[in-house]
């Protein structure tokens, strides 16, 4: 049964073996402010099944995906600080119209954003990626990658204003991959040695890259 307007708020959560924070079908719910450390392979924070809710402030150390968001719509991540072993940010599977914004990542064995699989229509910006890639025996992993998840004519994708900080010493690590995503807009980013290409943008049609450095 839904829990919808729940507010998970201001905790501290140590050695969590499983899901840390789950807000499951849970609309308008939040996660706000919570310190989490995780030894599992689970995700500290998960949002699944929900529409307009949020995890915003959370300081994560974990060593599976820091924020995971599972067919959800119109979902916030913000400022929040992820340690993670796997995928800091992790929206995937029809998670539609997110925001993930002023989230810093100090530290991702994988992916520091990942968007994938039909969740479409994101605004990814302002988030400041310190470190990922850190897994070598990960098949794939980029600061920001985006896969099948691009926009509409009327709604885009929206990649701005993040800084990306790799090491410049590895190779098919880019900053930002986009993959069969149309109509996405890359514009005014910042890519520090990035750990291959800064931007690469494979089989997607109507994308505008600008102003990126």
């Amino acid at each position: 049964e839904s829990c919808q307007k729940t507010v998970v708020k201001k905790n501290t959560i140590k050695n969590a073996g499983e899901e840390a924070i789950w807000l499951r079908q849970a609309p308008e719910s939040s996660a706000y402010e919570n310190i989490i450390t995780a030894k599992c392979n689970a995700s500290a924070i998960r949002i699944s099944e929900s529409e307009k809710s949020k995890a915003i402030g959370n300081t994560i150390s974990t060593k599976g995906d820091g924020i995971y968001v599972y067919e959800s719509a119109s979902v916030e991540v913000a400022k929040n600080k992820v340690t993670s072993s796997q995928n800091a940010i992790n929206v995937n599977t029809n998670s539609k119209t997110a925001s993930i914004h002023d989230n810093t990542i100090v530290f991702a064995g994988e992916f520091g954003i990942r968007v994938y699989t039909g969740s479409t229509s994101s605004k990814i910006y302002k988030n400041i990626i310190k470190k990922y890639a850190a897994n070598k025996k990960a098949t794939e992993a980029y600061a920001i990658g985006i896969y099948q998840s691009g926009g509409t004519g009327k709604e885009l994708t929206k990649i701005s204003e993040n800084t990306v900080n790799g090491t410049g010493k590895l190779t098919e690590r880019h900053a930002i991959r986009l993959s069969e995503s149309d109509y996405v807009v890359i514009d005014k980013n910042i890519a520090n040695k990035a750990d291959g290409y800064g931007i690469v943008a494979l089989s997607s049609n109507n994308v505008t890259i600008s102003n990126n450095q």
